[in-house]
């Protein structure tokens, strides 16, 4: 899987093959639908050994199912590229976590223009606490990588504290990573930003190739793998005319009991895309622009996007319709997280979002509004929506009057 994995980065290979009907033809199709199903995310995301290594026994019989996954996801778009990517990038990075050793890592990682040192030796010991006892405990590293090679791998996983930079000992113009996994996973995230960035390319520049392509398929495959029903949000819907206009004037913190009334029934996806565009803060607005481009967002992402929903009264089913379009979306473990946060389960605490200045030491804050929390930014424009309502009206009852107008 990895050589085939690698090769789908070059345009060239993925538009050369064009038999790929007789190269999958020896695969029984419920094996196949099952790996197409998967990774361009029709089917729900289950990360488990047994999962990735059912696909991989298939993948081994037929390594050419990626090559059709890759290719139709370029037909399908942008949403699908991002599915695709990611959902493949989790697969590669159980594989070298689990199957490839140490020069396997760094032949994969030079491939991919990443340069890993490893040794089965420490690289590096940082003292990570004293015991009870007095004895300092260390941390061996075993791998380290360049400053600028970890910058241009890490690309969303900068997000998470774990990864950032403070996060890690930096020697000399490197930064030392403990384990495998760790190894594993950025490699991954390179891959999957290079995955995207080569499919986008695709889809733009060579469509009539891909359709060519897919047209020597069996009959009605595209439409076995993916039903026409699968999705209920809009695909157009896009971000690119939001207004981009802030309400600077300071306000005082969010107060629950005097919140506005929307207006509105946050009941399903669509109701709430229509509401980002004129009330949501610039914080979630591309958060959540991130999800229905199909990419996966980072737990404090995550954390963000559906407390801020759930405190401006967006339903339960709602929030988990949108997030369905994340890569690895489980519907079990997204529904209890929701609940989790919307104080139905657990500590039936229900959470407020991260205040402004959380969001800004987190990195996902994106403009100075001057206020708090989201959520105040939220009501805010809420009121001033309202206000501009009422004002209209007046006008327009003047209006008629002076005019010898009725006026329902």
């Amino acid at each position: 899987m990895i050589k085939i994995a690698l090769k789908i980065l070059e345009l060239e290979h993925l538009l050369s093959l064009k038999n790929i009907g007789e190269a999958i033809a020896e695969i029984d199709k419920d094996e196949l639908l099952t790996v197409l199903r998967f990774l361009i995310g029709v089917e729900e995301f289950i990360e488990s050994e047994s999962k990735y290594e059912n696909i991989l026994k298939i993948v081994h019989k037929a390594p050419h199912i990626l090559i059709l996954s890759a290719l139709i996801a370029a037909k399908r778009g942008r949403n699908t590229i991002n599915m695709f990517a990611t959902r493949t990038s989790k697969i590669l990075a159980y594989i070298l976590a689990r199957h490839i050793d140490d020069q396997g890592l760094q032949l994969i990682a030079k491939h991919l223009g990443i340069r890993i040192e490893c040794s089965t030796k420490c690289l590096h010991e940082h003292p990570m606490y004293v015991d009870d006892k007095g004895n300092i405990l260390r941390v061996c590293y075993h791998y380290r990588v360049r400053i600028s090679d970890f910058l241009k791998a890490a690309h969303s996983l900068l997000i998470e504290p774990s990864w950032k930079l403070t996060a890690h000992p930096i020697i000399k113009g490197y930064i030392y990573i403990e384990s495998k996994e760790n190894i594993a996973r950025l490699l991954a995230e390179h891959y999957r930003f290079l995955l995207a960035e080569t499919l986008n390319t695709l889809q733009k520049t060579a469509m009539s190739d891909v359709e060519q392509i897919l047209q020597s398929l069996p009959n009605n495959l595209i439409e076995t793998i993916v039903p026409m029903e699968h999705g209920s949000i809009i695909q157009s819907i896009t971000f690119e005319n939001l207004d981009t206009e802030y309400n600077t004037t300071n306000c005082a913190s969010f107060r629950e009991d005097k919140v506005p009334s929307l207006g509105v029934t946050l009941d399903n996806p669509e109701a709430i895309i229509e509401l980002a565009k004129t009330a949501f803060p610039p914080c979630i607005k591309a958060i959540l622009e991130t999800l229905l481009a199909g990419e996966n967002l980072s737990h404090h992402q995550r954390f963000a996007l559906a407390s801020f929903l759930i405190n401006i009264g967006a339903e339960i089913d709602a929030i988990l319709e949108l997030f369905r379009r994340s890569p690895d979306f489980n519907e079990k473990i997204a529904r209890y997280q929701i609940e989790h946060i919307a104080g139905l389960r657990g500590s039936r605490k229900r959470y407020l979002p991260y205040s402004c200045a959380t969001m800004n030491s987190l990195g996902l804050c994106i403009a100075d509004c001057n206020v708090k929390n989201p959520l105040v930014y939220f009501y805010r424009h809420i009121r001033m929506r309202k206000g501009k309502r009422k004002v209209k009206s007046k006008s327009s009852l003047q209006e008629d009057t002076e005019h010898g107008r009725p006026h329902s």
